[in-house]
């Protein structure tokens, strides 16, 4: 009787671990599919999000904004910025806001507007649609098009690291410059002080004329 009462002990407390075992492996299961479901939800809002602001922005003019993406937005797309060789393509929006900045890069109010005298600024994330960022490299081309349909093209010139609050941009400069900015280090997970800054110049006409020669 005390040896089957022994086994019987041994067989209970197998099947509680064996109980407990298999609860944390379903655990496990069940938290890893809630964050594949986030994930995929995360990533289809954020294709149908973009496939809306190529379309607003298709309706955009030389005499009229573009339509807000969806109805409740606050945001309205104002330009596209394509790197060609890096086959980079993203829908500009006319603010910096946290709203604005979830969807895509933001024009900064008070700089200037593409194809104007001036440094127009532009800002995203690091690890989203700025996310390429730190690939560009000195000579290479970045097209910035208008709601107008015009097409400017710009000469990478020069990067660099600067705090947020001194980031070295000229906004008065008296060439027709951009400046993409996105936070820096580019790999890290915390927002910090700095600012990775990348400045192309706009490229004339008649240069243009000549590349294409």
């Amino acid at each position: 009787m005390r040896r089957e009462a022994q086994v019987s002990s041994r067989l209970a407390r197998a099947v509680s671990r064996l109980r407990w075992h298999h609860a944390v492996v379903a655990a496990v299961f069940a938290a890893g599919l809630a964050l594949f479901g986030n994930g995929v939800w995360i990533k289809g809002k954020a294709v149908m999000a973009q496939f809306l602001l190529d379309r607003a922005f298709l309706t955009a003019s030389s005499s009229r904004p573009a339509d807000k993406p969806w109805g409740w937005a606050d945001i309205r797309p104002m330009a596209r910025i394509t790197a060609p060789r890096l086959g980079i393509r993203n829908i500009v929006l006319d603010a910096v806001s946290g709203e604005a900045l979830a969807f895509g890069p933001g024009h900064v109010p008070g700089t200037a507007l593409p194809g104007e005298t001036g440094t127009a600024v532009f800002s995203a994330h690091r690890d989203t649609h700025f996310a390429w960022l730190g690939d560009l490299q000195k000579g290479d081309t970045v097209l910035v098009e208008t709601g107008d349909g015009t097409v400017r093209q710009y000469r990478i010139r020069r990067a660099w690291v600067a705090r947020y609050d001194a980031p070295g941009i000229d906004r008065d400069a008296p060439e027709r410059l951009i400046a993409l900015t996105t936070c820096w280090p580019l790999d890290a997970i915390e927002r910090g002080d700095l600012r990775y800054i990348v400045e192309g110049i706009e490229v004339d006409a008649k240069e243009r004329a000549g590349q294409n020669l």
